[in-house]
């Protein structure tokens, strides 16, 4: 798409890629919520932060959870999800409590493949 094409380009450039709003996300965080793997795969492969987290410790694989992203885009996080499965954003809930309250139950059962703990 055109958008792909742009961000490509501004990455071409020396930008500063872990550049974080007042919240700290971060444009990987924006990305996730847009439900595009091609964009998030061009963001991860530039080298932003798979794993940076705003104030509240959201990571954007927690955005793309939220954001009902497809397994292609989730599976782009995967190094990341084998780390993060456990760990818990500022209000006590992993990654497997998003998924499920949101009804997600695909990527829930890619969390619980990857050792979620239902007991967390």
């Amino acid at each position: 798409s055109g958008n792909l094409r742009l961000v490509d380009e501004v990455l071409k450039h020396d930008t500063e890629k872990d550049v974080k709003n007042i919240y700290g996300e971060t444009p990987l965080h924006y990305a996730s919520i847009s439900r595009s793997a091609p964009l998030l795969k061009l963001l991860c492969e530039s080298g932003d932060f798979v794993d940076a987290q705003t104030k509240l410790y959201a990571t954007p694989i927690r955005y793309a959870i939220l954001a009902f992203a497809p397994k292609e885009a989730i599976q782009i996080f995967e190094k990341v999800l084998q780390k993060a499965v456990h760990k818990t954003d500022a209000f006590g809930h992993t990654l497997l409590h998003h998924a499920a309250m949101h009804g997600n139950r695909q990527i829930c059962e890619i969390l619980l493949d990857l050792g979620a703990n239902v007991n967390a």
